[in-house]
């Protein structure tokens, strides 16, 4: 009796457990590019940027860090990068010249306004909105910050590349 209070308790047991839910677990293969629900590629924040002194050594102003939003495209909205640094004198700024060359050859030029004043150890954040017409041919692009002084001294100069 006992041999078939055991069976009978483990097949109503057996029975019970099958009447519940099931889980079905699936593996996928991650796409090596991050994608939203529609399919379209997710620009990451934070980038950090491969860039090189194009300055001096001593310059008043040394750059640490180039970090993009986004990575720079043809034809996508403006990507915000912030570039920052350690300030070694008193400086008093007023513009950062940005030229971008494509194959060595200059493409474009301006100035935009950047009228801080610093002191020894402050820390330098220039914010600048990056963006590559979609008629821009590809290729390798080089773009130049010359941060300049109120007194138009270049006190650093940073170059970042790119392959567009």
């Amino acid at each position: 009796m006992a041999k078939q209070y055991i069976l009978a308790a483990l097949l109503f047991t057996g029975a019970f457990l099958s009447l519940g839910t099931y889980y079905v677990f699936t593996h996928q293969q991650a796409p090596s590019i991050p994608l939203d629900e529609n399919g379209q590629k997710i620009k990451l924040g934070g980038i950090p940027w491969p860039f090189s002194n194009c300055g001096s050594e001593f310059d008043p102003l040394q750059i640490t860090s180039v970090v993009f939003a986004g990575q720079p495209e043809r034809g996508a909205p403006p990507d915000d990068a912030v570039i920052s640094g350690s300030v070694m004198a008193h400086e008093e700024y007023s513009i950062v010249n940005v030229v971008v060359k494509l194959n060595n050859v200059q493409v474009f030029n301006n100035n935009l306004p950047c009228t801080d004043t610093y002191d020894p150890g402050d820390m330098f954040i220039f914010k600048y909105a990056f963006q590559v017409p979609g008629i821009a041919p590809g290729g390798p692009y080089s773009v130049f910050f010359r941060f300049m002084n109120k007194q138009g001294q270049s006190t650093s100069c940073t170059r970042v590349d790119m392959d567009l």
